[in-house]
């Protein structure tokens, strides 16, 4: 019986030095499939967050005109989430103390102030001041409908930073508060968005005349443009 001479190129388990280092090219281009597809995962989810609170923002600005009414967006940085509410505060700082709480949204003074102006009503016009009982002014409880519940960010979506007009450096830590007034003017703000990796960035610019919101895949620090919401790029 004869035997066939072993190759040098063949390994004890039948398998050659090429067919092994295709294997190995194989499994790498896999994994950085795989390494892809979850950066892409995330960016998407970014860009998604991005444009979620883009809507809610403009949301908030035509309620605050069409309700004659303040509304505020409270921005948590450390938990990754927002709301909005109802506010008769003319300024609103930086982590205010109040901010994440119910307090001081829809006071009773502003129910006072609104049932009082029902009864002055009602003494210079009489009953039929309004006899088709038509409320040209939003009631109460439909301006308290217009507000937000929280909203957490997905996982891995965060806020990096933002920039207001009352404070030369960019907000990273705490709470902070963007007006919506009933003239239909809002606070200028840019709100910068960010993955884990801090590789992949969307900034929101509004203009606080117009109440758009402009949403930018890349992070924005000019503070130019909290005045006029324009990138020169």
């Amino acid at each position: 019986m004869t035997h066939r001479p072993t190759s040098p190129l063949r390994t004890t388990k039948g398998m050659t030095i090429i067919e092994v280092m295709v294997v190995m090219f194989i499994v790498a281009g896999l994994a950085g499939m795989s390494f892809y597809a979850v950066g892409a995962l995330t960016a998407t989810d970014l860009r998604d967050e991005a444009m979620r609170m883009t809507s809610a923002m403009k949301y908030t600005w035509t309620r605050a005109a069409v309700n004659g009414a303040q509304y505020r967006m409270v921005i948590d940085l450390e938990a990754g989430e927002y709301h909005t509410e109802v506010t008769d505060a003319p300024v609103v700082q930086e982590a205010p103390d109040n901010a994440g709480s119910s307090e001081g949204v829809l006071p009773e003074e502003a129910q006072e102030r609104e049932n009082a102006k029902k009864a002055n009503a009602s003494d210079l016009f009489g009953e039929e001041s309004d006899p088709f009982g038509v409320h040209r002014a939003p009631t109460y409880e439909q301006v308290q409908d217009g507000a937000i519940e929280p909203r957490a960010f997905e996982s891995g979506v965060k806020i990096k930073e933002v920039h207001v007009a009352y404070q030369d450096t960019p907000i990273t830590s705490g709470k902070v508060a963007v007006n919506f007034f009933p003239d239909g003017f809002q606070q200028p703000v840019i709100i910068v968005l960010t993955n884990e990796e801090e590789d992949d960035f969307f900034s929101l610019v509004n203009e606080p005349l117009t109440g758009r919101v402009k949403l930018f895949s890349k992070r924005i620090e000019d503070r130019e443009m909290l005045e006029h919401g324009e990138d020169d790029d």
